[in-house]
């Protein structure tokens, strides 16, 4: 997940995800990439997970969170 910078220009994913297997382990690779508008955030200013989750998976079904 990614918010590119206020006048940035666009990003290739296919670009970005060669770049990060030439300098990643294959199991540290990301499996989804995505460029977002912005990053929801709480009053804090720290991102708001359970946010994230509905924004890109909608109600969160077929996502499970990390067990720790």
């Amino acid at each position: 997940m990614l918010v590119l910078r206020p006048g940035a220009s666009t990003l290739d994913l296919s670009d970005l995800r060669a770049w990060s297997a030439e300098r990643l382990p294959p199991y540290q690779l990301p499996s989804m990439l995505r460029v977002v508008d912005a990053m929801p955030r709480n009053a804090m200013g720290k991102i708001n997970k359970k946010s994230l989750v509905t924004q890109l998976f909608g109600n969160g079904a077929g996502f499970r969170a990390p067990e720790s």
